[in-house]
């Protein structure tokens, strides 16, 4: 423990990035994709679970999946060219302009080309730098005698996060909500909390 507290910064900056990488809402776009684009083309994904808009909504989620493999790929190819931080940087400033975009998707009407649009913009980009980044830092930054708890400790720090944004998107989708009238169809600001965070 006193060798952990002695690299405090670099185990604060490597705690960050995974708690970053996680308030930027990427495991809600992944987990709810189907939900969020069935949301945007104004249907109720509980009506019938095998009506063509539902159908469509989860065949256009493996699309969204798809980008963020791209993003990653590219991300690979980019890394050792750019350097860690403004990929990083880079990323975040994308991830969050594609989540203020993927919030007008549902401001006053719902608009499903457009919530498509920012939700792959948003995966390429996040595959792009906040998909790796934290992982590929982490490894970097400890020295060899400190390495695997401190990875250990910025894993928890990354999981435990994704546990409570991820179970908590919905309420707070509801609760934001600028449509009062169906909150639940209106997740905008939700999405705009995630980009001010990035």
């Amino acid at each position: 423990l006193s060798t952990l507290r002695e690299y405090a910064p670099e185990l604060t900056v490597g705690c960050g990035l995974q708690l970053l990488q996680q308030l930027a809402g990427i495991n809600t776009l992944m987990y709810y994709s189907s939900t969020i684009l069935s949301s945007s083309a104004d249907t109720d994904e509980n009506d019938s679970p095998w009506s063509s808009a539902n159908n469509q909504a989860i065949c256009l989620s493996a699309l969204t999946a798809f980008a963020q493999l791209v993003g990653v790929f590219l991300g690979m190819l980019m890394v050792d060219r750019m350097g860690r931080r403004p990929l990083t940087m880079g990323s975040l400033t994308v991830v969050a302009l594609s989540l203020v975009l993927l919030g007008f998707a549902f401001f006053r009407q719902q608009s499903q080309p457009l919530a498509l649009t920012g939700m792959i913009l948003y995966l390429i980009s996040f595959g792009l730098g906040m998909s790796p980044m934290p992982w590929l830092i982490n490894a970097e930054i400890y020295p060899i005698h400190i390495r695997s708890s401190a990875i250990s400790i910025s894993t928890g720090v990354n999981w435990v996060s994704n546990l409570i944004v991820s179970s908590t998107f919905l309420s707070l989708a509801k609760a934001t909500s600028t449509d009062r009238s169906d909150p639940g169809k209106h997740p905008d600001m939700a999405f705009w909390i995630y980009g001010v965070i990035s």
